[in-house]
């Protein structure tokens, strides 16, 4: 006969493997139904910012970005900041906006909004060499672009220096400038040798 400790024993294990099957089930369940499934954000992805609405006026821009220097820290659009330049009310109103959407994403229909004049932009934006743009137009580009930015990529050597044309030059330029200014739509303009495509992405 066994005795009582060995039941009990026998019982225990029996009652615990019974438990963790029913945990087990409902867990599998609970992924099935979505219950555990990871929280996203309502209107936000990785590539998402705000942006001003094509046609905004100068005076709204200026008020959010007050708004937003504030109540946020704006200290990378003051001078000796990374994002001081270009030096203009649309381009840190334009930063202002989406930094303080940025900061404030699990509220995206509030934080990017700023009295109906911002939108949230979920697309990447190019800026493309027009295909008016004189020959002159693309070479200050190039100047322009390489007089303030690394363009070793296309000198000679350069991953993007083949073909060796001023129009291949020129888009590699104004593209990769605008990438490292990204928050200022002006910074694809060139004097009207280049756009933002699609034109959502102009803000202006």
């Amino acid at each position: 006969m066994q005795s009582t400790g060995v039941l009990v024993s026998k019982l225990y294990t029996h009652e615990r493997t019974h438990t963790m099957k029913v945990v087990i089930f409902l867990l599998c369940s609970y992924c099935l139904l979505g219950v555990f499934a990871i929280p996203t954000k309502p209107g936000v992805t990785d590539n998402c910012r705000c942006v001003f609405n094509v046609g905004t006026a100068a005076d709204k821009k200026l008020a959010a970005l007050q708004y937003v220097c504030g109540n946020f820290n704006c200290t990378s659009i003051n001078p000796g900041g990374e994002c001081f330049y270009p030096d203009t009310v649309e381009a840190h109103s334009a930063w202002a906006i989406n930094q303080w959407f940025q900061a404030h994403r699990d509220t995206p229909t509030t934080s990017c909004n700023f009295g109906g004049i911002a939108m949230i932009l979920c697309q990447d934006c190019n800026c493309t060499v027009s295909t008016v743009a004189t020959t002159q137009q693309m070479t200050d580009a190039i100047n322009y672009v390489c007089g303030n930015y690394d363009c070793s990529p296309i000198y000679p050597g350069g991953a993007f220096y083949i073909p060796d044309t001023i129009p291949y030059h020129c888009a590699w330029a104004v593209e990769s400038w605008y990438l490292s200014h990204s928050w200022a739509p002006e910074t694809c303009d060139f004097n009207s040798a280049a756009y933002l495509t699609p034109k959502i992405c102009q803000g202006r």
